[in-house]
């Protein structure tokens, strides 16, 4: 697979995600993501004439991934302490 290829498969082409496709990208399950969506995890927008339609802004995504690094073992025992 070329670079441009890759790129496309990580960067979505959209900047509001269907569920599934988020949870794809944060390699969680389907069912994961949208329980991440009902706990209010995933910061998530509501679209739609009756709002049942569930979209996850892209951006959200990557910065809610990057709340959730760790940057390393030193970093874990501090927190703890």
């Amino acid at each position: 697979m070329r670079k441009a290829e890759v790129m496309n498969e990580v960067i979505p082409s959209k900047l509001l995600l269907r569920v599934p496709r988020a949870a794809e990208l944060a390699d969680v399950s389907r069912a994961e993501g949208y329980n991440m969506v009902a706990r209010g995890e995933w910061p998530h927008l509501r679209i739609g004439a009756k709002g049942t339609s569930v979209r996850v802004v892209y951006a959200d995504l990557l910065a809610w991934i990057e709340s959730k690094k760790r940057v390393g073992y030193e970093d874990t025992i501090e927190r703890i302490a």
